[in-house]
């Protein structure tokens, strides 16, 4: 089969090239609660510590992650959610509260110490 305007072979479809489909889901933890930056959700740690994996911060970027992946158009390759904590020198302990209850999501999760401001 040609292609009417070139005269060459037309080339099969093939899948569109879109760049680095990787997502940073950034959630930055505090002495008290951990934020999700996205979209401003604040929860505080004693909420992530008694509702195990069943919490709004959970449930938020399991949303997130549902409605980006949506937007793939046909042929397009899906994004690569990964979460991405950015710790306070005061929130470690949100930090540990916080990492269980996202290893349901089964997405890859780094840390980010950041430095106390002087």
């Amino acid at each position: 089969m040609l292609d009417e305007k070139t005269k060459r072979p037309a080339r099969p479809a093939s899948p569109r090239l879109t760049g680095n489909r990787d997502w940073f889901i950034t959630v930055e933890c505090t002495a008290d609660a951990v934020v999700l930056q996205l979209t401003g959700l604040k929860v505080p740690i004693r909420a992530l510590a008694t509702s195990g994996s069943n919490n709004a911060l959970t449930e938020t970027i399991r949303e997130l992650i549902a409605r980006r992946q949506a937007s793939v158009r046909p042929g397009e390759l899906p994004y690569r959610p990964q979460i991405r904590f950015l710790v306070h020198s005061d929130g470690l302990r949100s930090y540990y509260t916080a990492y269980p209850a996202l290893e349901g999501l089964r997405i890859p999760m780094i840390r980010e110490n950041l430095e106390p401001e002087k």
